[in-house]
Order: C-alpha cells, then structure tokens, then sequence
C-alpha cells in the first residue's frame, strides 16, 4: 500500500487527522505541567522564573508584541513632544527655584524693615540697564581725567584712605569677605583711624545677612576726616569667603569684576574717581596682573579717573608692627 509523503507523517502514523484522546490527553498534562511550574516559580524568585519559561517553550498563550516601526515624519514628532516635555520640566524647576528666591527675598525684607536695617549695598549692572557705547569716548572729559590716555591706571604713592582726589567724590576700595567680622591692622587699622562708619557698617551687614560675593557696600567716611570739596566714600568689595572653620579663600576673581562693575556705575553717576590699594596682595594664589587687567577694563578704560597707591616703605613698616593682619586688600611698597 502506498502512502503518501508529507511533514505530518511520521513513523507510518499521519497527524495530520484529528488528534487522538492520548494525544489530547498528554496535552493537557503538558500544558497543566507548565502552569505548575510557573506559578511555583514565581514564588520563589527571578532565577527559577528565567529557568522555568524555559521548559516547554510555546505552550504559554499570548505572543510577543512587536517593535513598532515609526516612519521619519513620527520620529520626528516623537523627538519633539520629548523636547517640548524637556522644556516644560525646566521652565517648572525655573519658575520654583525663582519662587523660592522671591519668598526667602520678601521674609529677608520684612525683617530688614523690623529691625530698621537699611542695605548700602550697590545694585548690579543687570538692574540699571544704560546705554554706554559713548561713555569711553567722552568719559575723561566728563569725569575731568587730564591724562591724554583715558583707559591708563595711574599709580600714585600715598595713603590710600585719604586719597588724591581734586573737588569731586572719591571712592576708596577695599576687599573683604562674608563673615562679617571685622580684620586688625593693616588698611583695617587705617580705615579705622579715618573713620568709625566701616566696621560699624561691615559688622551690621554681616548680621543682617547682607554680606553675598561680590556685593559692594558704599558709604561716606567723613565723619572723623573731611576735604573742604568732594566727599569721600568707601567700597567694601565682598570678595573673598571665609568657612565655618574659619578658612579664608584667596580673592574670587569673578566676585572682584562683579563689584568692580558695580562700583562703575556709582561712579560714573557720582563723576567720582576710584582709588584702590593693591588688591589681593600676599594673599593665597594671588593675581596681581588678573586684577590689574579687571579694574583697567571696568573702570580706567571706561572713562574713570583711577588710582592704584603703593604705601611708602616707612609707614608700612609702622603697619607691620600692628595686629597681624586678617585681611587680604591692604597697602604695600
């Protein structure tokens, strides 16, 4: 007898008919064996799960679903609902990040405002937009600086805390940092001598919270000391940050440029000249020249009169002899 030859015949047996009751019979078992072996793994742990789906591979119902294959136009759509849902994450940390500021900046005020406290820090350049592109060609002539080369420093000999001013204001600078606490000798010492208002005004700003890197607090000094015209000023330049373990840092670059861009517009408001011991002397990882080329841009080069004093050599020694010195800004030969 022949018979014909096809996949479903198998050792003289054709299955391609419908299937036996011992076939359904050991089925069932099979499939009813599967399900046992995955419910019992899934009580006891990933590794006899991978284990167990592994036995009897096809039996468990359901297929595997395939990977969705987006054309260019809903790639491109996809990236950017993502963008777009980036953008929103952003702007809603922004937006609470700037609530918080407002909050913490409105409780700052209203304790400002209980205890009398009055800021003389300077706002920044950002708060007073102005236009200055004619400032550097008239500066000098407003500002009454004789010298033919406006944007040149001039370097003087002296004593810084009482400047070389002619009738209009001057501004002395002096650098200090956020504690709050008041430094010995030193143009400490000096300013002291000259005037009682920089500690007093230094240590107030320190308690009220008002001492942040590279704010400027600007006051007059006159109460010991007066010229006849013209008043002088002193700027506290918050430049450098003193830890909880009383660590003091060198002088912060990018808090001197912003309080010396601070002080530029005081003093092109004032027509005022700058006069500035030399900065960040015998401090920690000191930058003369870094300094030197932060105070040309922001205030020689830009039409004010500015003056950089070298302490005689005498009088330093006399200094030296003092309180040793907890401050970086301070008068040198």
């Amino acid at each position: 007898m022949f018979l014909e030859s096809h996949m479903y015949l198998f050792e003289g047996k054709d299955y391609s008919k419908e299937p036996s009751k011992e076939d359904r019979k050991s089925f069932e078992q099979l499939v009813n064996l599967q399900k046992t072996l995955l419910e019992k793994t899934s009580q006891e742990g990933r590794l006899l799960r991978n284990k167990g789906s592994v036995l009897i591979p096809g039996l468990v119902e359901g297929s595997t679903k395939r990977k969705q294959i987006l054309s260019p136009e809903e790639l491109e759509e996809r990236q950017k609902r993502r963008q777009e849902a980036a953008a929103k994450r952003k702007r809603l940390i922004e937006e609470k990040k700037r609530a918080k500021e407002e909050a913490e900046h409105k409780k700052k005020m209203a304790w400002w405002k209980s205890n009398n406290y009055q800021s003389f820090c300077l706002p920044s350049e950002e708060s007073e937009p102005e236009d200055l592109e004619d400032e550097e060609d008239r500066g000098a002539a407003e500002l009454g600086c004789e010298d033919p080369d406006p944007a040149s420093i001039k370097y003087v000999s002296g004593d810084v805390t009482h400047p070389q001013a002619q009738a209009e204001d001057a501004f002395i600078v002096h650098c200090v940092d956020d504690s709050g606490r008041w430094g010995r000798g030193g143009l400490f010492t000096a300013l002291e001598a000259r005037s009682a208002e920089p500690k007093k005004i230094y240590e107030l700003a320190g308690k009220m919270k008002d001492l942040s890197l590279g704010g400027v607090l600007l006051f007059p000094i006159d109460d010991k000391e007066s010229r006849n015209t013209g008043q002088d000023l002193l700027a506290l330049v918050v430049a450098q940050h003193r830890d909880c373990s009383n660590v003091l840092s060198g002088i912060k670059m990018a808090a001197l440029e912003e309080g010396l861009k601070k002080i530029f517009l005081a003093a092109k408001k004032k027509k005022a000249s700058v006069h500035l011991p030399r900065i960040g002397h015998a401090t920690r990882d000191f930058n003369w020249y870094g300094t030197e080329r932060l105070i040309r841009k922001h205030l020689a080069a830009r039409g004010i009169p500015t003056y950089i004093y070298y302490f005689p050599r005498s009088k330093t020694a006399v200094l030296h002899s003092q309180s040793p010195l907890s401050s970086s800004a301070q008068q040198v030969p």
